[in-house]
């Protein structure tokens, strides 16, 4: 019988065709069936935009794994690790590029990934047997890898699906990433200056996402606002790659790994939701993350110092620094964690003269490599900003709104996904699995690091409650898979048919379920920017001269220290090099060309808001600021919106365009 039942279960392997197809038509039947149809009308789209990632953010990667010691990698966790290595290489290949003085263009990206090939490809002088064996696929493919090729597969599917009809990235992180984007390729690479799209000189920003968009424009040549819609969709579908990483290795279980996909990808809410609030520079810094926690783990445990693994962790680590400081904060609780781990398991001084001289030494390199930007960064207002927390210059109000704590669930952490974590955390105590265990440590602090007045430090505020509970699901969701792992395995040796059946269902349904609801995913309020005001931004290219300048909607946010757009009038200096009365948010972090510049953008708004148009206090206004246009975008749930109809009465302003809900009036001489 259990002969007739392994046989069954090889038979049902054996027919990945089957499995697909069944997999579809459940997908197709069950409310994906527009996904599906578009799926299949742009394959080739689909395919070319695989294989530029492929080339640009798993080649680079896999050739730098060379660098590692050993065969430990399965192929799915070594595919997971170069993604994460990869995403990190633009930044810091930017700034060397920028210290040495080579202005980046798309024949050194062409060349970079034709170099990352040859290295790929090129044998190894030592052992080469046994490392070409490592570096080679299995004629047959594994039912594991077939499983997790599907769940992939949909996962990317459904990203780029919701984005389909965006012309632009959504809410308004996505304008300043936009503009950095372009400012990066329009500088052949890092610059100080943001002219022409705002008057500042100096810029702080961590960059990974930006330069990671910029390469893919340089590699294909698709547009900036476009790559950074592709770009985030395929980093958050890479964190899905960086999960399998992580749980994988933290339990050793391949099966924990692929529930950990599905849990990410399709039953918890983050990271999916990201695309509302074009929130793609944290996300690439998470899913680099996995890829720091496995360097650190490698080169603090084995008895032998490798130069490839420190080499490997100092690169890394120094590419997070650049990509997302707070992610890299993040990266810090958990080899911090890690480090005390070890220290009390082998309270020993072997132990303590391997582990703490390791720490420091990559620590210390990395900060070396990453020196000249973070250097570059005490020019600009960063860290004025970060030190008025710490001093409570900042006012206490708002540092309370933004460490105020709230209910994880169901928002950050899907509910079921929690209590399967807590039984994962048990488990990870019966059975003395200390790694894994750590996610829970790692949770608590993630959350603690919002609110360090606990233990009596300052800060409070540097970090926002939000940056730390939309990160949750990394450390949480191990947990959960563990368990659903460990489920999956003991079923699978007690009754193989029946858990390859009971696992192959499982993970199609919760597969099923998730793509219903991440259909409708596009929350319209965050959609600032609309199809609407794309052909505007044509009009006012056409139409209007060159120095034009406009009056956007805005309103006052972050306690009132700055101000930000509410619809797609908030893009006009980016898509047609006409000037606004409101720069990219980053006007706060960067410095400006003129003293006291925005303080003046922050009373002209509020003088605004004390004489809103069409009063006459407000016409002069706009006449002595150099305004000839007001533009009212298409949003439909705007804070502090022009009122349309008022502005129509008045006889100092003439309506000279008008098209589904984007208006444009004339102030008149």
């Amino acid at each position: 019988m259990e002969q007739v039942a392994g046989q069954s279960r090889r038979e049902l392997w054996h027919e990945p065709g089957l499995v697909a197809v069944l997999w579809l038509l459940l997908l197709f039947t069950l409310g994906s069936s527009a996904m599906i149809g578009w799926g299949l009308q742009n394959v080739p789209q689909g395919v070319g935009l695989l294989l530029l990632a492929v080339l640009l953010y798993v080649v680079p990667g896999l050739a730098l794994l060379k660098l590692w010691p050993d065969n430990a990698l399965t192929w799915p966790e070594r595919l997971a690790f170069a993604v994460g290595i990869s995403i990190g290489l633009p930044p810091l290949l930017l700034q060397t590029a920028y210290l040495v003085g080579l202005p980046w263009s798309r024949w050194i990206t062409w060349a970079y990934v034709l170099i990352a090939l040859g290295v790929l490809l090129a044998p190894y002088r030592r052992n080469p047997r046994q490392r070409l064996a490592a570096m080679t696929l299995s004629p047959a493919i594994s039912s594991h890898a077939l499983l997790l090729g599907g769940l992939l597969s949909v996962a990317l599917l459904t990203r780029l699906f919701v984005i389909r009809d965006l012309p632009v990235g959504l809410w308004g992180d996505s304008y300043h990433h936009t503009m950095i984007a372009q400012l990066l390729v329009e500088n052949r690479g890092l610059f100080s200056s943001w002219e022409p799209y705002a008057p500042l000189v100096t810029f702080t920003y961590h960059y990974g996402f930006h330069a990671n968009a910029a390469f893919l424009h340089w590699f294909s040549g698709i547009s900036i606002p476009k790559s950074v819609l592709y770009v985030g969709q395929l980093i958050n579908f890479a964190a899905l790659t960086s999960a399998y990483l992580l749980t994988a290795r933290l339990t050793k279980s391949r099966q924990a790994g692929l529930w950990a996909v599905a849990l990410t990808a399709f039953a918890n809410t983050m990271p999916a939701y990201y695309v509302n609030w074009g929130r793609y520079t944290q996300l690439t810094g998470q899913v680099a993350l996995p890829a720091v926690v496995i360097c650190w783990m490698a080169l603090l445990e084995h008895a032998r110092l490798s130069k490839g693994r420190l080499a490997l962790a100092v690169i890394v680590t120094a590419s997070l620094m650049l990509t997302h400081y707070i992610v890299t904060i993040f990266a810090a609780l958990f080899v911090g964690v890690y480090v005390l781990a070890l220290l009390l398991r082998t309270p020993t001084w072997p132990t303590l003269r391997s582990v703490v001289p390791r720490s420091i030494l990559g620590a210390g390199l990395a900060l070396i490599v990453a020196a000249p930007w973070l250097w570059n960064t005490l020019g600009g207002n960063l860290t004025r900003n970060v030190s008025g927390f710490v001093t409570q210059s900042v006012s206490q109000e708002r540092i309370s709104t933004i460490s105020a704590l709230e209910s994880i669930v169901p928002n950050y952490v899907n509910p079921a996904i929690l209590v399967l974590a807590a039984l994962g955390f048990g488990l990870a105590l019966a059975r003395r699995n200390w790694r894994i265990g750590l996610c829970l440590a790692w949770s608590v602090l993630l959350i603690l690091v919002v609110v360090p007045y606990v233990f009596g430090l300052p800060g409070a505020g540097v970090i926002a409650a939000f940056t730390s509970y939309i990160a949750l699901y990394i450390s949480v969701i191990p947990l959960a898979a563990y368990v659903l792992g460990l489920l999956a395995e003991r079923l699978s040796a007690w009754r193989p048919f029946v858990g390859a059946l009971v696992g192959i269902g499982a993970l199609v349904a919760v597969s099923v379920w998730g793509v219903r609801w991440q259909e409708q995913l596009i929350d319209t309020q965050f959609q600032l920017f609309t199809p609407a005001d794309e052909r505007a931004m044509e009009w006012i290219r056409e139409s209007t001269p060159p120095d034009a300048r406009f009056l956007v909607n805005m309103f006052p946010a972050y306690g009132d220290s700055l101000v930000v757009g509410s619809d797609g009038g908030w893009w006009i200096p980016l898509l047609t090099h006409r000037q606004t009365t409101l720069p990219p948010i980053t006007y706060g972090s960067e410095r400006a060309a003129t003293t006291g510049y925005a303080k003046q953008i922050n009373s002209f708004a509020k003088s605004l808001r004390d004489d809103p148009l069409p009063s006459d206090e407000g016409i002069a206004l706009c006449r002595e600021a150099g305004i000839r246009y007001i533009y009212s975008g298409a949003h439909s749930e705007q804070i502090d919106k022009f009122d349309v109809e008022k502005l129509r009465e008045s006889p100092a302003l003439n309506v000279v365009y008008e098209e589904e809900g984007v208006v444009i009036f004339e102030i008149l001489p």
